[in-house]
């Protein structure tokens, strides 16, 4: 009797697995694996191999934030681009996410300056979900502002002869940073750079005693400034 189920036991043995070798085909070679059973780094690697867009593989990948997500940032500082600037305000609009353009007005040690400035983020980082945006940024810019000699402490009792009158001068300057973002919109920033006089009106000098006018004598006040800057601002 067990000679005689022998077979029969082989033959659903075949049976049975042949139906399971159709129902589940085996994973040939350049097969893609399902996205539920690859990790979330690998399903994101596999979408851009299949041609899906960004974080379709998987609700688990979160991109990145944009700068760009809202165009028109105002904002405070102190320094903003310009040389000595004691205090400011700006207005810039951000059309790509690597590019923004502005305006700044403010008060320096001689009296009101403004400038126009472009600002690039060639390394952008971060700002997955909430997380916090940063970039390195190179910034150009181009100032009008009164320009002097810088006499924190005044004269007292030993004054010079002369000294320089404040001229009018168009300052272009070059400075590099980072730059913050907040996921709330907030954002902060903070460059160092070198300005210097393009076109400027002539040096005049007048006498301490009496502010006659005088001819100048010796070095004049440099052309070159020091760029430092800070501001705070917040998208629109």
């Amino acid at each position: 009797m067990l000679k005689a189920f022998f077979p029969l036991a082989l033959g659903l043995t075949v049976i049975l697995a042949s139906t399971v070798s159709l129902a589940s085909p085996a994973i040939q070679p350049g097969d893609a694996l399902e996205p539920e059973a690859l990790p979330a780094e690998a399903q994101r690697l596999e979408a851009a191999l299949q041609g899906q867009p960004l974080g379709a593989a998987g609700n688990s990948v979160e991109e990145r934030r944009r700068f760009d997500a809202r165009w028109l940032e105002l904002g405070l500082g102190t320094g903003l681009g310009m040389p000595a600037a004691l205090l400011g305000g700006y207005a810039e609009l951000t059309p790509l996410d690597r590019i923004t353009a502005g305006v700044a007005a403010g008060l320096t040690y001689w009296g009101p300056a403004g400038s126009g400035y472009v600002r690039l983020r060639p390394i952008i980082w971060g700002g997955e979900g909430r997380r916090l945006m940063n970039a390195f940024v190179l910034q150009a810019s181009y100032t009008v502002m009164r320009d002097g000699e810088l006499d924190l402490l005044g004269c007292i009792d030993s004054c010079p002869v002369l000294r320089y009158v404040d001229r009018t001068a168009q300052f272009g300057a070059l400075s590099a940073g980072i730059e913050h973002k907040l996921a709330s919109g907030w954002s902060f920033r903070y460059d160092f750079g070198v300005g210097h006089a393009l076109f400027a009106t002539p040096w005049k000098c007048v006498r301490y005693s009496d502010g006659a006018a005088t001819p100048c004598q010796g070095k004049p006040p440099g052309d070159d400034a020091l760029i430092v800057s800070f501001a705070v601002g917040h998208t629109l």
